[in-house]
């Protein structure tokens, strides 16, 4: 445990300590350790004292019905874990990397974002940006009111030509400069983008493709909308939907607007430019910085690292639930193992007289494979339901979802039959190939 801890809170996000002065803990643990000794050195001292001494010495005694079935249902309900983490496991890679997949409707590729933390940043935005790109530092620079990898701002009071009376809609809302399009590489799907020549724009709407649908416009350019009565803002453009919240759920209705004031700006977004190197172009950024805004730190986030981060919760769940699938094989192996190694000895001198009667190895070893495959193939009909089940209801938390391929239950069931055969092969092989002279010879 001391060697695991370290590992284990990095990959749990935890901070868990080692409680060696609490008394508590250690009461636990021996108490723990003395109720785990009483039931299992318990249930066999109970058993040997019901034998009667005189079947046993003529050897007649043979085991009841109820030890073979404990012993069974101990088998099947280890495997029974083991491959319902198995499919767990894998349903939560498979839901890891269909919502990475996805499409982001925006290049996160060398984007960085600077958020306007202090008010000596204000102003200064075109001095910024024209600095920059004379310098061949970046190809594009941008204002937003929030960050490209998430959402800040929802506001309602949006009507428009057709709406129902009784439907109150909610729009992601985004105040942007007319660089935006540029700099985060958005696709116009119709009407076109935010233009700085065009003073018209300063009033102008641009909606992504959840907002048409949620607006229910088959060709939403040219619609006028007003904000709480205001004055009349025409929709120029429709973009395609940007993956800017969590990559588990549905794209947010969003309307991008012009910030005229520049008065609502949190963020500069900055698309480097790629022929140059990051670390360069990341010095010439700090020293435009220092230079038009002396006070201010240069602290900087990689869009596509923020990005990665909304994984980290689901990807820990993959982690764990991996780790504990392997022990929980590792442990059911353990007792097949052990079980094997029983069985093998058990049926010695039946082996020894079915070879002298002419079985072949591979005959014997099917012969004493197939009981514990039969008790596999019962765990997984039990585990297989359980963990469609169990997975399908944590799907369920997620708007957009992979679906559980039948692959998946596939696999964890020839993966839990190929380990019972791997491990039952071990004793069974060499149970087969024993010299029968060694096993009957008292006979």
């Amino acid at each position: 445990v001391l060697i695991a801890i370290p590992s284990f809170n990095q990959l749990a996000g935890k901070q868990i300590s080692f409680p060696i002065l609490n008394l508590y803990f250690w009461l636990s643990c021996f108490s723990a350790v003395l109720l785990i000794s009483l039931v299992t050195g318990g249930y066999p001292a109970l058993y040997l004292s019901s034998l009667k001494p005189v079947s046993i010495l003529k050897g007649k005694h043979k085991s009841g019905a109820l030890v073979s079935s404990l012993r069974k249902f101990l088998v099947i309900s280890q495997f029974t874990v083991a491959v319902v983490l198995i499919i767990g496991t894998l349903t939560v890679v498979k839901q890891v990397q269909h919502a990475k997949d996805r499409p982001l409707g925006y290049d996160k590729d060398g984007t960085i974002m600077i958020e306007i933390s202090s008010p000596e940043y204000y102003g200064k935005f075109n001095a910024f940006r024209n600095e920059l790109i004379s310098q061949n530092v970046i190809l594009e620079m941008t204002q937003s009111s929030r960050p490209l990898t998430d959402n800040w701002n929802s506001n309602d009071g949006f009507t428009w030509k057709g709406k129902d009376p009784e439907f109150s809609p909610y729009f992601n809302t985004v105040w942007v400069t007319p660089e935006y399009g540029r700099t985060v590489g958005w696709e116009v799907t119709s009407g076109r983008d935010f233009s700085k020549n065009l003073a018209t724009d300063k009033s102008a709407y641009i909606i992504n493709e959840a907002a048409a649908e949620y607006m229910g416009l088959q060709n939403p350019v040219g619609t006028i909308m007003h904000w709480f009565g205001g004055p009349d803002h025409e929709i120029i453009g429709v973009v395609k939907n940007m993956l800017t919240e969590s990559p588990f759920q549905s794209i947010s209705p969003t309307i991008y607007i012009i910030d005229r004031e520049e008065n609502n700006a949190n963020f500069y977004l900055i698309k480097l430019n790629p022929n140059q190197s990051v670390q360069q172009s990341l010095s010439s950024i700090e020293t435009v910085i220092k230079k038009l805004a002396p006070g201010v730190p240069f602290e900087y986030q990689f869009t596509d690292q923020q990005h990665d981060k909304k994984f980290a919760a689901e990807q820990r769940v993959g982690q764990l639930s991996g780790i504990f699938a392997i022990l929980a094989i590792f442990i059911s192996c353990i007792g097949l193992f052990g079980m094997a190694s029983f069985m093998t000895e058990k049926r010695t001198k039946e082996i020894g007289i079915r070879k002298v009667l002419g079985a072949s190895v591979l005959s014997l070893w099917r012969l004493l494979s197939k009981d514990f495959v039969t008790l596999i193939v019962v765990s997984c009909f039990i585990a297989l339901p359980v963990a469609y089940y169990g997975m399908n209801q944590w799907l369920q938390n997620y708007t957009y979802q992979t679906t559980l391929d039948w692959s998946l239950f596939a696999f964890a069931t020839f993966g839990a039959l190929a380990l019972t055969l791997l491990t039952v092969s071990f004793k069974s092989v060499k149970a087969a190939n024993m010299n029968p002279v060694n096993s009957i010879k008292s006979e």
